[in-house]
Protein backbone atom coordinates (compact mmCIF):
# COMPACT_ATOMS: atom_id res chain seq x y z
CA UNK A 1 0.00 0.00 0.00
CA UNK A 2 1.46 3.28 -0.87
CA UNK A 3 1.16 5.67 1.76
CA UNK A 4 0.68 9.95 0.86
CA UNK A 5 3.68 11.90 2.69
CA UNK A 6 1.51 13.36 4.65
CA UNK A 7 0.43 10.18 6.42
CA UNK A 8 2.98 8.52 9.23
CA UNK A 9 3.07 4.96 7.47
CA UNK A 10 4.42 3.21 10.50
CA UNK A 11 4.12 -0.32 10.35
CA UNK A 12 4.00 -2.63 13.45
CA UNK A 13 4.41 -6.00 12.96
CA UNK A 14 4.49 -8.42 15.72
CA UNK A 15 5.69 -12.14 15.80
CA UNK A 16 2.70 -14.09 15.24
CA UNK A 17 1.21 -11.80 12.03
CA UNK A 18 -0.29 -9.16 14.28
CA UNK A 19 0.11 -5.84 12.44
CA UNK A 20 -1.42 -2.68 12.41
CA UNK A 21 -0.43 0.68 10.81
CA UNK A 22 -0.54 4.31 11.36
CA UNK A 23 -2.38 6.51 9.32
CA UNK A 24 -2.33 9.76 11.09
CA UNK A 25 -0.91 12.60 9.66
CA UNK A 26 2.53 13.78 10.06
CA UNK A 27 3.58 15.73 12.97
CA UNK A 28 5.38 19.49 11.17
CA UNK A 29 8.40 18.77 9.31
CA UNK A 30 8.68 15.33 11.00
CA UNK A 31 8.06 11.79 8.94
CA UNK A 32 6.35 10.43 11.40
CA UNK A 33 2.86 11.33 13.54
CA UNK A 34 3.61 12.77 16.80
CA UNK A 35 2.96 9.46 18.33
CA UNK A 36 5.63 7.56 16.09
CA UNK A 37 7.96 10.35 15.73
CA UNK A 38 11.48 9.03 17.50
CA UNK A 39 11.47 11.70 20.47
CA UNK A 40 14.81 13.35 21.09
CA UNK A 41 16.86 13.06 24.38
CA UNK A 42 16.43 16.73 25.78
CA UNK A 43 12.86 17.67 24.50
CA UNK A 44 9.45 15.91 25.45
CA UNK A 45 5.86 15.60 23.20
CA UNK A 46 3.55 18.30 23.33
CA UNK A 47 0.88 16.37 24.62
CA UNK A 48 -1.76 19.07 22.83
CA UNK A 49 -0.31 17.50 19.74
CA UNK A 50 -0.47 13.99 21.37
CA UNK A 51 -4.46 14.40 22.31
CA UNK A 52 -5.32 16.15 19.42
CA UNK A 53 -4.15 13.01 16.94
CA UNK A 54 -6.22 10.58 18.76
CA UNK A 55 -9.10 8.58 17.52
CA UNK A 56 -12.17 10.34 18.34
CA UNK A 57 -14.26 8.68 21.46
CA UNK A 58 -16.87 7.59 19.14
CA UNK A 59 -14.48 5.90 17.10
CA UNK A 60 -12.60 4.24 20.26
CA UNK A 61 -16.03 2.93 22.18
CA UNK A 62 -16.92 1.62 18.44
CA UNK A 63 -13.68 -0.82 17.83
CA UNK A 64 -13.59 -1.67 21.57
CA UNK A 65 -16.48 -4.01 20.71
CA UNK A 66 -13.98 -6.53 18.20
CA UNK A 67 -10.61 -5.88 19.22
CA UNK A 68 -8.00 -2.72 20.25
CA UNK A 69 -9.97 0.65 21.07
CA UNK A 70 -7.10 2.39 19.36
CA UNK A 71 -3.40 0.74 17.75
CA UNK A 72 -0.67 2.87 19.52
CA UNK A 73 1.59 0.28 18.57
CA UNK A 74 5.13 1.44 18.51
CA UNK A 75 4.95 4.82 20.13
CA UNK A 76 7.24 6.76 21.83
CA UNK A 77 6.68 9.39 24.03
CA UNK A 78 8.89 8.75 26.58
CA UNK A 79 9.46 11.41 29.51
CA UNK A 80 6.29 12.79 28.29
CA UNK A 81 3.78 13.95 31.26
CA UNK A 82 -0.08 14.08 31.61
CA UNK A 83 -0.67 15.68 34.30
CA UNK A 84 -4.56 15.19 33.82
CA UNK A 85 -4.09 11.48 33.28
CA UNK A 86 -4.55 9.60 29.77
CA UNK A 87 -7.86 7.67 29.09
CA UNK A 88 -5.94 4.85 27.40
CA UNK A 89 -8.72 1.97 27.79
CA UNK A 90 -8.24 -0.66 25.74
CA UNK A 91 -5.78 0.95 23.94
CA UNK A 92 -2.94 -1.51 21.28
CA UNK A 93 0.30 -0.07 22.91
CA UNK A 94 2.94 -2.99 21.84
CA UNK A 95 5.88 -2.29 22.32
CA UNK A 96 5.96 1.64 22.84
CA UNK A 97 8.40 3.52 24.74
CA UNK A 98 7.00 5.15 27.75
CA UNK A 99 9.98 5.52 29.47
CA UNK A 100 9.96 8.18 32.27
CA UNK A 101 6.32 9.27 31.34
CA UNK A 102 4.36 10.62 33.80
CA UNK A 103 0.55 8.74 33.92
CA UNK A 104 -0.80 9.33 37.22
CA UNK A 105 -4.38 8.28 37.50
CA UNK A 106 -4.78 7.08 34.32
CA UNK A 107 -6.86 5.00 32.94
CA UNK A 108 -4.84 1.92 30.72
CA UNK A 109 -8.07 -1.13 31.62
CA UNK A 110 -7.56 -3.87 29.61
CA UNK A 111 -4.74 -1.75 27.34
CA UNK A 112 -2.25 -4.19 25.61
CA UNK A 113 0.98 -3.14 27.45
CA UNK A 114 2.91 -6.46 25.41
CA UNK A 115 6.74 -5.54 25.71
CA UNK A 116 6.22 -1.85 26.51
CA UNK A 117 9.09 0.10 28.44
CA UNK A 118 7.61 1.79 31.23
CA UNK A 119 10.98 2.34 33.10
CA UNK A 120 11.11 4.63 35.87
CA UNK A 121 7.53 6.39 34.44
CA UNK A 122 5.10 7.32 37.24
CA UNK A 123 1.55 5.55 37.22
CA UNK A 124 0.77 6.13 40.62
CA UNK A 125 -3.35 5.77 41.21
CA UNK A 126 -3.27 4.52 37.65
CA UNK A 127 -5.62 2.12 36.39
CA UNK A 128 -4.23 -1.06 34.95
CA UNK A 129 -6.86 -3.76 35.51
CA UNK A 130 -7.26 -6.77 33.25
CA UNK A 131 -4.42 -4.83 30.99
CA UNK A 132 -1.90 -7.18 29.07
CA UNK A 133 2.01 -5.96 30.14
CA UNK A 134 3.35 -9.10 28.67
CA UNK A 135 7.67 -9.10 28.77
CA UNK A 136 7.06 -5.30 29.66
CA UNK A 137 10.02 -3.76 31.30
CA UNK A 138 8.26 -1.98 34.67
CA UNK A 139 11.76 -1.63 36.43
CA UNK A 140 11.76 1.57 38.65
CA UNK A 141 8.04 2.35 37.48
CA UNK A 142 6.38 4.17 40.64
CA UNK A 143 2.98 2.28 41.02
CA UNK A 144 2.30 3.15 43.89
CA UNK A 145 -1.70 2.66 45.16
CA UNK A 146 -2.44 1.67 41.45
CA UNK A 147 -5.20 -1.02 40.25
CA UNK A 148 -3.28 -3.79 38.52
CA UNK A 149 -6.12 -6.25 39.32
CA UNK A 150 -6.57 -9.43 36.86
CA UNK A 151 -3.43 -7.81 34.84
CA UNK A 152 -1.08 -9.81 32.82
CA UNK A 153 2.39 -9.34 34.15
CA UNK A 154 3.45 -13.01 33.33
CA UNK A 155 7.53 -12.28 32.25
CA UNK A 156 7.38 -8.72 33.33
CA UNK A 157 10.28 -7.06 34.71
CA UNK A 158 9.13 -5.29 37.65
CA UNK A 159 12.86 -4.75 39.48
CA UNK A 160 13.06 -1.86 41.66
CA UNK A 161 8.96 -1.47 41.08
CA UNK A 162 7.35 0.97 43.51
CA UNK A 163 3.89 -1.15 44.21
CA UNK A 164 3.35 0.07 47.72
CA UNK A 165 -0.65 -0.20 48.38
CA UNK A 166 -0.94 -1.36 44.81
CA UNK A 167 -3.50 -4.18 44.39
CA UNK A 168 -2.67 -6.76 41.63
CA UNK A 169 -5.33 -9.20 43.23
CA UNK A 170 -5.93 -12.08 40.60
CA UNK A 171 -3.03 -10.97 38.49
CA UNK A 172 -1.12 -13.30 36.59
CA UNK A 173 2.56 -13.10 37.78
CA UNK A 174 4.08 -15.93 35.73
CA UNK A 175 7.44 -15.89 35.68
CA UNK A 176 7.65 -12.25 36.50
CA UNK A 177 10.74 -10.06 38.61
CA UNK A 178 9.92 -8.07 41.29
CA UNK A 179 13.54 -8.09 42.67
CA UNK A 180 13.79 -5.55 45.44
CA UNK A 181 10.29 -4.21 44.42
CA UNK A 182 8.23 -2.50 47.22
CA UNK A 183 5.21 -4.57 48.12
CA UNK A 184 4.38 -2.87 51.11
CA UNK A 185 0.63 -2.61 51.99
CA UNK A 186 -0.09 -4.40 48.23
CA UNK A 187 -2.99 -6.70 47.58
CA UNK A 188 -1.02 -9.88 46.62
CA UNK A 189 -3.81 -12.10 46.93
CA UNK A 190 -5.87 -15.11 44.00
CA UNK A 191 -2.50 -14.13 42.17
CA UNK A 192 -1.11 -16.66 40.14
CA UNK A 193 2.75 -16.30 40.84
CA UNK A 194 4.70 -19.67 39.89
CA UNK A 195 8.19 -18.42 38.66
CA UNK A 196 7.90 -15.35 40.08
CA UNK A 197 11.25 -14.14 42.05
CA UNK A 198 10.52 -11.74 44.77
CA UNK A 199 14.27 -11.61 46.11
CA UNK A 200 15.11 -8.55 48.39
CA UNK A 201 11.31 -7.39 47.52
CA UNK A 202 10.04 -5.27 50.75
CA UNK A 203 6.75 -6.49 52.12
CA UNK A 204 5.11 -5.26 56.19
CA UNK A 205 2.14 -6.83 57.39
CA UNK A 206 -0.34 -4.91 55.94
CA UNK A 207 0.98 -6.63 52.87
CA UNK A 208 -2.41 -9.15 52.13
CA UNK A 209 -0.90 -12.65 50.59
CA UNK A 210 -3.23 -15.98 50.64
CA UNK A 211 -4.28 -18.19 52.98
CA UNK A 212 -3.66 -20.76 49.95
CA UNK A 213 -2.01 -20.49 46.62
CA UNK A 214 -3.91 -20.56 43.92
CA UNK A 215 -2.63 -23.59 42.45
CA UNK A 216 -3.26 -25.92 46.12
CA UNK A 217 -5.67 -28.02 45.74
CA UNK A 218 -7.24 -26.83 49.05
CA UNK A 219 -7.81 -23.14 47.30
CA UNK A 220 -11.16 -21.47 46.71
CA UNK A 221 -9.58 -19.76 43.61
CA UNK A 222 -11.99 -21.32 40.73
CA UNK A 223 -8.62 -22.15 38.12
CA UNK A 224 -11.22 -23.27 36.00
CA UNK A 225 -12.22 -19.53 34.80
CA UNK A 226 -8.51 -18.59 33.81
CA UNK A 227 -8.22 -17.86 30.44
CA UNK A 228 -6.85 -21.07 28.67
CA UNK A 229 -3.48 -20.48 27.46
CA UNK A 230 -3.17 -22.59 24.36
CA UNK A 231 -4.23 -20.21 21.96
CA UNK A 232 -8.35 -20.80 22.60
CA UNK A 233 -9.35 -18.37 24.05
CA UNK A 234 -9.43 -15.36 21.84
CA UNK A 235 -8.04 -11.67 22.15
CA UNK A 236 -6.33 -12.36 25.76
CA UNK A 237 -4.39 -15.79 24.69
CA UNK A 238 -3.67 -13.73 21.30
CA UNK A 239 -1.72 -10.66 22.91
CA UNK A 240 0.07 -13.35 25.15
CA UNK A 241 0.99 -14.50 21.31
CA UNK A 242 2.90 -11.62 20.51
CA UNK A 243 6.41 -11.97 21.87
CA UNK A 244 9.52 -9.81 20.73
CA UNK A 245 12.04 -12.42 20.53
CA UNK A 246 9.73 -15.00 18.17
CA UNK A 247 9.93 -17.36 21.28
CA UNK A 248 6.66 -19.62 22.78
CA UNK A 249 3.98 -19.15 20.22
CA UNK A 250 1.02 -20.39 23.33
CA UNK A 251 1.33 -17.39 24.93
CA UNK A 252 2.77 -18.92 27.98
CA UNK A 253 5.93 -18.89 29.95
CA UNK A 254 7.97 -21.33 30.61
CA UNK A 255 6.86 -23.78 32.76
CA UNK A 256 3.12 -23.25 31.62
CA UNK A 257 2.88 -26.96 31.51
CA UNK A 258 3.88 -28.11 34.90
CA UNK A 259 1.11 -29.53 36.87
CA UNK A 260 -0.79 -27.94 39.62
CA UNK A 261 1.26 -29.33 42.51
CA UNK A 262 4.35 -28.48 41.65
CA UNK A 263 3.28 -24.95 40.71
CA UNK A 264 1.54 -24.69 44.56
CA UNK A 265 5.05 -26.10 45.91
CA UNK A 266 7.52 -23.97 43.73
CA UNK A 267 4.97 -20.75 45.08
CA UNK A 268 5.05 -21.91 48.32
CA UNK A 269 8.71 -22.04 48.48
CA UNK A 270 9.47 -18.20 46.85
CA UNK A 271 6.69 -16.67 49.28
CA UNK A 272 8.18 -18.32 52.31
CA UNK A 273 11.57 -16.80 51.16
CA UNK A 274 9.87 -13.47 50.93
CA UNK A 275 8.19 -13.68 54.11
CA UNK A 276 11.82 -14.71 55.94
CA UNK A 277 13.19 -11.94 54.63
CA UNK A 278 10.95 -9.50 55.67
CA UNK A 279 10.38 -11.03 59.20
CA UNK A 280 6.71 -11.74 58.39
CA UNK A 281 6.89 -14.86 61.03
CA UNK A 282 3.68 -15.94 60.90
CA UNK A 283 3.19 -16.42 57.55
CA UNK A 284 6.45 -17.63 56.50
CA UNK A 285 5.36 -20.91 58.56
CA UNK A 286 2.30 -21.34 57.12
CA UNK A 287 3.72 -21.30 53.98
CA UNK A 288 6.43 -23.66 55.30
CA UNK A 289 3.64 -26.29 56.63
CA UNK A 290 1.86 -25.63 53.01
CA UNK A 291 4.62 -26.48 50.92
CA UNK A 292 4.95 -29.74 52.71
CA UNK A 293 1.77 -30.63 52.55
CA UNK A 294 1.99 -30.59 49.02
CA UNK A 295 5.44 -33.07 49.44
CA UNK A 296 3.33 -35.38 51.08
CA UNK A 297 0.59 -35.28 48.67
CA UNK A 298 3.36 -36.20 46.02
CA UNK A 299 4.37 -39.14 47.98
CA UNK A 300 0.59 -40.13 48.09
CA UNK A 301 0.30 -39.08 43.99
CA UNK A 302 3.44 -41.07 43.82
CA UNK A 303 2.51 -44.38 45.84
CA UNK A 304 5.52 -43.69 47.95
CA UNK A 305 3.61 -44.60 50.97
CA UNK A 306 6.61 -44.85 53.98
CA UNK A 307 7.53 -41.25 52.89
CA UNK A 308 3.77 -40.18 53.20
CA UNK A 309 3.28 -41.92 56.53
CA UNK A 310 6.42 -40.62 57.73
CA UNK A 311 5.05 -37.03 56.58
CA UNK A 312 1.94 -37.60 58.10
CA UNK A 313 3.31 -38.81 61.48
CA UNK A 314 5.32 -35.31 61.47
CA UNK A 315 2.46 -33.56 60.63
CA UNK A 316 0.44 -35.09 63.20
CA UNK A 317 3.25 -34.77 65.90
CA UNK A 318 5.18 -31.74 65.32
CA UNK A 319 3.43 -29.82 62.60
CA UNK A 320 6.55 -30.67 60.08
CA UNK A 321 8.67 -28.89 63.43
CA UNK A 322 6.67 -25.75 63.27
CA UNK A 323 4.78 -26.33 66.51
CA UNK A 324 5.73 -26.51 69.63
CA UNK A 325 2.07 -26.65 71.21
CA UNK A 326 1.35 -29.36 69.37
CA UNK A 327 4.23 -31.63 70.55
CA UNK A 328 3.04 -30.47 74.15
CA UNK A 329 -0.75 -31.89 73.39
CA UNK A 330 1.05 -35.44 72.21
CA UNK A 331 2.58 -35.75 74.97
CA UNK A 332 -0.78 -34.44 77.57
CA UNK A 333 -2.52 -37.35 75.55
CA UNK A 334 0.06 -39.89 75.99
CA UNK A 335 0.39 -39.13 79.93
CA UNK A 336 -3.19 -38.87 80.05
CA UNK A 337 -3.91 -42.27 78.23
CA UNK A 338 -1.24 -44.34 79.92
CA UNK A 339 -2.96 -43.04 83.22
CA UNK A 340 -6.20 -44.44 82.42
CA UNK A 341 -4.44 -47.57 81.23
CA UNK A 342 -2.87 -48.05 84.02
CA UNK A 343 -5.52 -49.15 87.15
CA UNK A 344 -6.41 -51.84 84.76
CA UNK A 345 -4.13 -54.16 86.87
CA UNK A 346 -1.62 -53.17 85.33
CA UNK A 347 0.49 -51.76 88.14
CA UNK A 348 1.46 -53.25 91.64
CA UNK A 349 1.67 -51.22 94.98
CA UNK A 350 5.52 -51.79 96.12
CA UNK A 351 4.48 -51.25 99.84
CA UNK A 352 1.43 -53.43 100.09
CA UNK A 353 2.09 -55.93 96.58
CA UNK A 354 -2.09 -54.52 95.59
CA UNK A 355 -3.06 -53.96 92.15
CA UNK A 356 -4.01 -50.83 90.87
CA UNK A 357 -7.96 -51.41 89.67
CA UNK A 358 -10.61 -48.81 89.24
CA UNK A 359 -13.44 -48.73 92.47
CA UNK A 360 -16.40 -49.11 92.41
CA UNK A 361 -18.52 -45.52 90.95
CA UNK A 362 -20.02 -45.65 94.17
CA UNK A 363 -17.21 -44.10 95.57
CA UNK A 364 -15.96 -41.33 93.89
CA UNK A 365 -13.19 -39.83 96.33
CA UNK A 366 -11.73 -43.76 95.34
CA UNK A 367 -11.95 -43.02 92.03
CA UNK A 368 -10.17 -39.84 92.20
CA UNK A 369 -7.39 -41.30 94.11
CA UNK A 370 -6.72 -43.95 92.11
CA UNK A 371 -6.79 -41.89 88.96
CA UNK A 372 -4.75 -38.83 90.97
CA UNK A 373 -2.02 -42.19 91.65
CA UNK A 374 -2.06 -43.10 88.17
CA UNK A 375 -1.24 -39.67 86.48
CA UNK A 376 1.54 -39.51 88.88
CA UNK A 377 2.82 -42.40 88.33
CA UNK A 378 2.55 -42.08 84.22
CA UNK A 379 4.09 -38.63 84.58
CA UNK A 380 7.12 -39.78 86.28
CA UNK A 381 7.29 -42.89 83.94
CA UNK A 382 7.01 -40.28 80.50
CA UNK A 383 9.84 -37.94 82.24
CA UNK A 384 12.06 -41.22 83.11
CA UNK A 385 11.74 -40.02 87.03
CA UNK A 386 10.27 -43.54 88.49
CA UNK A 387 10.58 -44.01 91.96
CA UNK A 388 9.73 -47.23 92.69
CA UNK A 389 6.00 -46.44 94.42
CA UNK A 390 4.45 -49.09 91.98
CA UNK A 391 6.24 -52.00 89.68
CA UNK A 392 4.49 -52.71 86.38
CA UNK A 393 3.38 -56.18 85.73
CA UNK A 394 1.83 -57.92 82.98
CA UNK A 395 1.07 -55.97 79.77
CA UNK A 396 1.98 -53.01 81.86
CA UNK A 397 5.55 -53.57 81.59
CA UNK A 398 5.54 -52.91 77.57
CA UNK A 399 2.80 -50.04 78.51
CA UNK A 400 5.55 -48.26 80.26
CA UNK A 401 8.38 -49.14 78.12
CA UNK A 402 6.14 -47.90 75.18
CA UNK A 403 5.61 -44.63 77.92
CA UNK A 404 9.02 -43.93 78.40
CA UNK A 405 10.33 -43.53 74.71
CA UNK A 406 7.75 -41.73 73.65
CA UNK A 407 9.00 -39.58 76.68
CA UNK A 408 12.30 -39.23 75.53
CA UNK A 409 11.35 -38.71 71.85
CA UNK A 410 9.06 -36.00 72.27
CA UNK A 411 10.68 -33.95 74.91
CA UNK A 412 13.58 -34.26 71.97
CA UNK A 413 11.08 -32.98 69.54
CA UNK A 414 9.87 -29.78 72.06
CA UNK A 415 13.40 -28.92 72.53
CA UNK A 416 14.18 -29.44 68.64
CA UNK A 417 10.93 -27.45 67.49
CA UNK A 418 12.00 -24.49 70.11
CA UNK A 419 15.30 -24.34 69.18
CA UNK A 420 13.95 -24.06 65.19
CA UNK A 421 11.92 -21.43 65.91
CA UNK A 422 14.34 -19.43 68.31
CA UNK A 423 17.00 -19.29 65.36
CA UNK A 424 14.44 -17.44 62.97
Amino acid sequence: MVVPSDRCGYTYTGETGHESCCYRETWDDAERCVWHEAAEDDETKPTDALRATRAPAAVRDLNGGTGPRELLDGADVRGTSFPDGLDLTGVSLRDADMAEVTLRNGDLTDAALLDVTLVDADLRGAVLSGANCWEAELNDVHLGGADLAGADLRAADCSDAILRGASLHGANLEGAFLARADLFDATLTATRSYGAVFSEARANEGTDLDEWCVYDPNSDVDASQWPREDGADGAAVADGQARSDGGNASGTVAGSDVDPLTKAEGTYQELEALCAENALLAPQSRYFVRRQDIHTEEHHREGNWSRWLRARVSRAVVLYGESPFRVLSVAAAVIFGSALLYPLGLLRNAATGRLMTYPSLADPAGLATTLADSLYFSTLTFTTMTFGLYAPVGAGKFLTMLETGAGIVLMALLVFVFGRRATR
